[in-house]
């Protein structure tokens, strides 16, 4: 489930997985590599559907996107 303005909305089991990786700090290539490595599925096919998914709940307002977001890890200052 997924809280929204408007409510909740159920995620299918593969959105599901893709918003429990979403944490701010890793990069939507981060997760597809994690997916496609635990779901052996082809890393460039994983990367398309994530960018996808994350794209239509940007556009749904769902998700605030970056767009500073890098596939490099927080600096420590």
């Amino acid at each position: 489930m997924l809280l929204v303005p408007e409510g909740m909305v159920s995620l299918n089991p593969p959105a599901a997985a893709v918003v429990e990786l979403v944490d701010g700090l890793r990069s939507t290539a981060a997760i597809a590599n994690t997916l496609s490595t635990e779901y052996g599925v082809d890393k460039d096919v994983m990367t398309r559907d994530v960018e996808t998914l994350v794209s239509q709940l940007a556009a749904k307002m769902w998700l605030a996107l970056d767009a500073s977001a890098n596939d490099e890890p927080p600096k420590e200052v």
